[in-house]
């Protein structure tokens, strides 16, 4: 697909110069002669279009990527979740004092479990912040 947008704009110069040239030096009781105003006005439609398709072709991979990301996101926000987060039943405490420390964190995600996104990561939260 890359080397086919790549092949577009120039191959489509070239066949409407060509083109033009042999429709331009044709004799005038031709069916086939065009004035040459309206062979550029077609070469530049033609040369708008290829360009138009070439990035067309360059977006495909992007937006076949995009699509499926798109699937995956649906099918996880679809899912049940087995944590009710606005369940209101259980204790809930008046007041929280204290602070929150956490030292030597590794995080990986679950689909690429070779790649370490965080490594000895120290973080800490202070009382009111």
């Amino acid at each position: 697909i890359y080397g086919f947008s790549v092949f577009i704009v120039p191959f489509t110069l070239s066949f409407g110069y060509t083109l033009g040239a042999y429709v331009y030096t044709s004799d005038k009781s031709n069916v086939y002669y065009v004035d040459y105003t309206k062979i550029y006005v077609a070469l530049t439609a033609a040369l708008y279009t290829s360009l138009v398709g070439k990035n067309q072709f360059n977006a495909l991979p992007d937006s076949q990527n995009a699509v499926s990301s798109a699937k995956r996101f649906v099918t996880i926000m679809s899912r049940k979740q087995s944590m009710d987060a606005f369940n209101q039943d259980g204790i809930i405490p008046e007041e929280v004092k204290g602070s929150l420390k956490m030292e030597d964190i590794k995080f990986i995600y679950p689909a690429r479990p070779g790649v370490t996104v965080l490594q000895s990561f120290d973080t800490s939260v202070s009382p009111g912040k």
